[in-house]
């Protein structure tokens, strides 16, 4: 029974320290684990799509209204641009600093190329 409880530890123990690299072998930062929830109301005013003329539909691609909400959130020294429930289509975005993306439940960005 111990040499079962031995092999097991030592499992575990293996098991644990491959966890510390990333699948390409470079070491895990301590920031990375730092993984506590942000407080939405902590990181500036929310810019909620649809308060800016965007409606949640699957097919339009609407690319240049969520960039133009990115970008007044960011002119307004930051803030958190929200998705709320719905899919909205969109390609490249471009965050800038101060600027922070939240999707509400039942939200989906999908992506276009």
């Amino acid at each position: 029974m111990r040499a079962l409880l031995a092999a097991l530890f030592a499992l575990v123990s293996l098991s644990a320290t491959a966890q510390e690299t990333f699948p390409d072998g470079t070491p895990i930062p301590d920031w990375f684990r730092q993984n506590q929830p942000a407080l939405l109301t902590e990181l500036g005013p929310a810019y909620v799509l649809t308060d800016y003329g965007m409606i949640p539909d699957s097919t339009l691609l609407q690319t240049e209204k969520i960039q133009a909400v990115i970008d007044r959130a960011h002119a307004a020294g930051g803030g958190v641009v929200v998705v709320p429930e719905g899919i909205f289509l969109t390609s490249s975005l471009f965050f800038k600093p101060g600027t922070h993306l939240h999707l509400q439940e039942k939200a989906v960005l999908k992506g276009s190329d």
